[in-house]
């Protein structure tokens, strides 16, 4: 039987190497061991030598919560930053999209400007309309026959209660000029039918 030299001196290195990491590590254990409960004492001693010298009192249960409190918060804000920071991430990514996608925005955004633009023109255009009807007709002063109190144009664009009360307060003065305005309005009904 031929044994092949090379294959026996890298079994011969393997058992050699397997037998020197269990060595190794067994003294690692002797070590932690040995070690580990005097660590373990001399944490312990400094803690209570701490504890002894303190003269504050020990936390209340409200500190305790707070302090709680204090620690979730601040991995609250943490999280929020995090999605903050990958909300921006996304919209970055969907800013350098495609070209097609942002030029689409555009048009979008143009096209939405200029239907704002042309509705605020159309109503900017009704109420000088309004305005201007409002200052040329006779009708632009409103009876009540209940106290012939007589409400203006200035009181239906800039109502003033003050202003209503007064006048509900007043006596009703019929004179010429509410005569006229009386007659007036009947030959326009009349004019109507």
């Amino acid at each position: 039987m031929d044994i092949d030299r090379d294959k026996a001196i890298k079994l011969v290195i393997i058992v050699i190497g397997t037998l020197a990491a269990l060595a190794v590590m067994g003294i690692l254990m002797q070590l932690i061991q040995t070690v580990l409960p005097f660590l373990i004492v001399a944490a312990g001693v400094y803690v209570g030598y701490r504890w002894v010298l303190s003269d504050s009192a020990a936390p209340t249960a409200d500190e305790v919560e707070e302090q709680t409190r204090g620690f979730f918060s601040r991995f609250r804000k943490t999280r929020q930053a995090v999605e903050t920071t990958m909300k921006a991430g996304a919209a970055l990514n969907e800013l350098q999209g495609k070209p097609e996608k942002k030029q689409r925005r555009r048009r979008r955004a143009d096209a939405a400007k200029a239907e704002d633009k042309s509705a605020a023109e159309a109503q900017q255009k009704v109420i000088a309309e309004i305005k201007q009807t409002l200052e040329n007709s006779p009708e632009s002063q409103i009876e009540f026959d209940d106290g012939d109190v007589i409400i203006s144009k200035d009181d239906l664009v800039q109502p003033d209660i003050s202003r209503l009360e007064e006048k509900e307060k007043e006596e009703p003065q019929v004179n010429n000029s509410v005569r006229a305005q009386i007659e007036e309005r009947r030959r326009r009904l009349r004019g109507s039918e």
